[in-house]
């Protein structure tokens, strides 16, 4: 099974420094990516809001207020894939690479304690494609 690991490692506050490696089915390929990700206070309360509070709550006006949200979970995934497989050639070379096998593939994050809730890395998601790529 081939595996797809992102390690995230905080450089500074909203840039972390992620390696994404590909493993299995031959040689180990690696790149790395500075990565400038960072929600605001609002919207870390909105993202809060969506996966605590909504499924509890779901009465009016709450699913208008979430469809709003989702949209945004949409934008917010989409972008953290630009920052990953978009911005250097490496990157988007071992994403072409892994892109058809997605569905045999394991996807793996790993980080620090700190930085576990920096990143919303569940939210991955490919322009292109659609569908997260995480759950």
């Amino acid at each position: 099974m081939r595996t797809l690991r992102l390690t995230q490692a905080t450089s500074s506050s909203g840039h972390y420094q992620v390696e994404v490696a590909l493993e299995g089915h031959g040689a180990r390929r690696a790149t790395s990516a500075e990565v400038a990700f960072e929600l605001n206070l609002r919207d870390q309360e909105r993202v809060r809001w969506y996966f605590e509070d909504y499924p509890q709550y779901p009465i009016d006006p709450a699913p208008e207020i979430a469809a709003r949200i989702e949209q945004q979970l949409v934008e917010l995934g989409q972008a953290l894939f630009r920052a990953v497989f978009e911005r250097s050639r490496d990157a988007t070379r071992l994403w072409d690479r892994i892109e058809p096998h997605l569905a045999d593939t394991r996807i793996e994050v790993a980080s620090t304690v700190e930085g576990a809730t920096a990143v919303p890395w569940e939210l991955l998601r490919d322009p292109i494609r659609g569908p997260r790529l995480t759950t």
